[in-house]
């Protein structure tokens, strides 16, 4: 399966680290991805982002989560680029819940989901706890209600992946 998110959409709609910059929000949502593709094993997630920076384009997060700046055009065309490219349309969920987006997305094959729906299978609550920095962070199983938490050692190990870049 590959899940193609609809970065900022995704970010503002599930509130993900919202007392946050900018920046610190775009890796919260990273790390995210990461541990979910750490515990569901064979999946390809590509976040894209609108960027008029050239800094940051296809600048990989890690080995689980490829993250697109499309420095020219929006994220939406860039994720619809990445579809009418790809041979097996039926094999990606876009993310997102903007309608138009969906709408072009499911006219090429593809299906998609929420952004609810998405922050279910990442174990997302919405709180900051959530969307902290892993070392923040109870390491083991479980915490407050029982949410999974990413333990301590796999947290460095992806944070040990990201460029530099994102830690400035």
């Amino acid at each position: 399966m590959i899940l193609l998110l609809d970065g900022y959409n995704v970010i503002h709609i599930a509130n993900i680290a919202p007392a946050s910059a900018l920046r610190e929000r775009r890796k919260a949502l990273i790390r995210l991805a990461a541990a979910y593709c750490l515990r569901k094993r064979g999946i390809q997630l590509l976040i894209f982002f609108d960027s008029n920076s050239q800094v940051f384009v296809d600048e990989p997060a890690n080995a689980f989560v490829r993250v697109i700046f499309t420095n020219a055009g929006s994220a939406d065309d860039a994720i619809i680029d990445w579809i009418e490219r790809h041979r097996k349309p039926a094999e990606i969920q876009v993310v997102t819940d903007d309608n138009e987006l969906r709408a072009r997305a499911k006219a090429l094959g593809a299906a998609y989901i929420s952004v609810a729906e998405l922050m279910k299978r990442l174990d997302f609550n919405g709180s900051r706890e959530s969307a902290g920095r892993p070392q923040d962070r109870p390491s083991g199983k479980e915490s407050g209600a029982g949410k999974f938490m990413l333990h301590a050692r796999a947290a460095k190990e992806i944070n040990q992946t990201l460029p530099p870049s994102w830690f400035q």
